[in-house]
């Protein structure tokens, strides 16, 4: 099935439409489409393009990618609360390594002072 992009009229050179607008609000489901037959053109113009030509059409695929889409951000979601949750976690021994026990500040050593001359 081709899509079509443009379609073919006649009328007067005066009457000819420099562009048909298609409203496709309607279209929410897949498969919904819109065809030539569906076109609203201005008094004096014939459209000779078959009326069963599709203008527009919602597939499947468009689905198919929001799916893997949303799936894929999910994934990613879940991989960074697990990485956020592993990095604020402190690692068993961290806490005595660093001198103290947690929410304590390691301990500073005191340094002699250098005599001023």
């Amino acid at each position: 099935m081709n899509i079509l992009s443009e379609v073919e009229v006649e009328a007067l050179p005066a009457e000819l439409p420099e562009n048909i607008e298609v409203n496709v609000e309607h279209l929410t489901n897949i498969d919904d489409q819109v065809t030539v037959a569906d076109l609203k053109v201005p008094e004096g113009v014939t459209v000779l393009t078959e009326a069963e030509q599709v203008i527009s059409k919602i597939g499947e695929l468009v689905t198919k990618e929001a799916a893997a889409e949303a799936a894929a951000e999910e994934a990613a979601a879940e991989a960074a609360k697990e990485e956020a949750g592993v990095e604020t976690a402190p690692v068993e021994g961290e806490a005595a390594a660093e001198g103290g026990a947690e929410g304590e500040a390691p301990k500073e050593e005191a340094k002699p002072e250098a005599p001023v001359a």
